[in-house]
């Protein structure tokens, strides 16, 4: 086992937990271990919240017995220093792969809970080879920054959704991103004075600038998705861009679950990390085959969800309308709000977003004709985008168009931020 610049400043008159201070952060760190080091091995990390390494007690006992466990503290956070430091997700990444270093000598199973998923994510394209697989629960920040203030808006989270600084961060966005987040973040005086020094708000307002765009479509470690559907923390939607993305994965959905599934729905949640912790590939299912093209046009409706091969689709004056696992060849959205999810685009001309609120997620577009839009709010999140032109046609003549793009790639090329269509 590789050893490297680790002073041991404290062991506890118990077996295998001990502070130890490291080269990346320069401070004492927690970290624990459990189980025979002869087995295989798995990885926890926590995410934001005073508990820290504490959420994963449950998890341990559930499975000591079987394989050889590490977890710690993230400097910063529970029993570990906590200073004026940038605690990046970056930083994080390779803080854990000096513990790796140190601890286990052998290709491991990561696990990581809401920032410490993102963590994990960047760390598994860092490090592939040293992932034996991969399970990324309720992951935070995943998606464009302005994508997730729209959801904190709607969701309305509050301090009772859970437990820390996670419960706050979307009322720091709020606050604070009318400043450069690379500037608050980056600097000693900005940390200091603006985000006062405070670990946990200095770990979000990181994660919230870390572009994560670049990194599911490349990873083949074998990945187990878990999230909760209550979820007023990180979207839903996160975890099915990341399932669509990710070629080697598993999405499960916990029905009654908030941002904590491994708490809130417990037996559950083991019974399918250790079935993952056996697979070694994972095969998606085919899209579905339909028969024949429909021409559909909704009007006045509300709460409906739509399937099928539309050769024209027009949704008109409604609410709530999803549509799911379809293919559309002409679009038409008037006055309404729609969410298409895990949909062929194939949009020939003709096709219209109009005083609209639409979202459309983990798709593909291929389009003959840029897409009219007016007055409408856009948001596209894990779309395989194909077009010789322009995606869209802004025509409204007083009022520029805000398109959000969050994973997505446009001919082949990464496209994350948003995009203004004048």
């Amino acid at each position: 086992m590789k050893k490297v610049l680790f002073l041991l400043t404290l062991t506890f008159c118990f077996l295998n937990a001990q502070y130890i201070k490291e080269p990346i952060f320069n401070e004492a760190s927690y970290v624990k271990t459990f189980g025979n080091p002869k087995n295989e091995a798995i990885v926890f990390v926590h995410g934001l919240g005073d508990e820290a390494s504490d959420i994963w007690k449950t998890s341990v006992e559930a499975l000591k017995k079987d394989y050889f466990i590490m977890i710690f503290d993230l400097p910063g956070f529970g029993k570990s220093d906590k200073s004026n430091q940038l605690y990046s997700p970056s930083k994080y990444a390779n803080f854990i792969n000096t513990l790796i270093d140190n601890f286990v000598d052998k290709s491991f199973h990561l696990v990581g809970h809401s920032m410490g998923a993102s963590i994990s994510l960047l760390y598994t394209s860092l490090y592939d080879l040293r992932v034996k697989s991969l399970t990324l629960i309720d992951a935070a920040a995943i998606l464009e920054k302005n994508t997730y203030s729209q959801f904190v808006l709607k969701s309305k989270v509050n301090n009772s959704a859970v437990s820390g600084i996670v419960s706050k961060l979307p009322g720091m966005m709020n606050e604070l991103l009318p400043f450069e987040v690379d500037t608050l973040v980056d600097t000693r005086l900005t940390r200091k004075f603006i985000l006062r020094s405070n670990p946990g708000t200095i770990a979000a307002m990181a994660l919230a600038k870390e572009d994560f765009s670049y990194i599911p479509r490349e990873l083949k470690n074998p990945t187990l998705v878990i999230w909760g559907k209550e979820d007023k923390v990180a979207p839903l939607r996160t975890g099915q861009v990341l399932h669509y993305l990710l070629p080697n994965s598993k999405f499960e959905i916990f029905e009654n679950t908030a941002h904590v599934p491994m708490k809130d729905d417990f037996n559950r949640y083991i019974d399918s990390l250790k079935k993952h912790l056996k697979i070694k590939n994972y095969k998606k299912a085919k899209k579905k085959l339909f028969n024949k093209k429909v021409i559909k046009e909704i009007k006045r409706d509300k709460n409906r969800k739509l399937s099928g091969y539309f050769k024209k689709l027009v949704v008109k004056d409604s609410k709530n309308i999803e549509i799911i696992d379809s293919v559309i060849e002409e679009l038409i959205i008037i006055n309404s709000e729609v969410k298409i999810l895990n949909s062929q685009l194939l949009l020939a001309e003709g096709s219209l977003i109009k005083e609209s609120n639409i979202e459309i997620t983990a798709s593909s577009l291929d389009i003959k004709k840029a897409i009219d839009v007016s007055n409408s709010n856009i948001n596209l999140a894990g779309l395989n985008i194909k077009s010789k032109n322009e995606v869209f046609k802004n025509i409204d003549k007083e009022n520029s168009a805000k398109i959000i793009f969050s994973l997505c790639l446009l001919n082949e090329k990464n496209i994350h931020g948003v995009k203004i269509y004048k």
